[in-house]
């Protein structure tokens, strides 16, 4: 037998540009339950992505999405699969000296065009440009963005 789904999750629609599933500041962050002591570049990756957004027209979501550390890891949050299937390009960091993580595999499942930060060693079967686009800095960040926002078939 042949399974599938009857829509393709590429062919959703999507109408957030992009998402960073990591509060904008420490006082949101805090409410969900979020310890940040170890999110300085996740903090300045969402405070990018609302600037160009701002900036560039983009539909942004820069939030935590169900619930923060241990208490929302016991399962999937209905809030965290809505937003990782409605967001065209998702925008995955590590943690702070820290590479690879379930995050990372969440996103790329979702059918959304995954952006990480550069890492040492992709997991096995990624390939930059293909399966995920890395971004080394903030510049990069913002023309990729830019970049896969106007070309949709990529």
């Amino acid at each position: 037998h042949k399974i599938g789904f009857p829509h393709p999750l590429e062919k959703l629609r999507r109408p957030t540009d992009v998402s960073h599933i990591w509060p904008l500041s420490n006082s949101t962050g805090l409410e969900h339950g979020v310890q940040q002591k170890y999110g300085r570049f996740r903090n300045r990756v969402s405070q990018l992505i609302h600037e160009y957004g701002q900036e560039l027209g983009w539909t942004t979501s820069i939030e935590v999405k169900g619930k923060g550390i241990k208490a929302g890891r016991h399962g999937v949050h209905v809030d965290y699969i809505e937003a990782l299937l409605e967001t065209k390009i998702l925008v995955v960091t590590q943690r702070d000296a820290w590479e690879d993580h379930y995050r990372l595999m969440e996103a790329l499942v979702s059918g959304a065009c995954v952006f990480s930060d550069f890492m040492f060693g992709l997991p096995a079967g990624l390939q930059n440009g293909t399966s995920i686009v890395l971004f080394k800095t903030k510049d990069e960040l913002k023309s990729l963005i830019s970049y896969y926002l106007g070309h949709d078939a990529e």
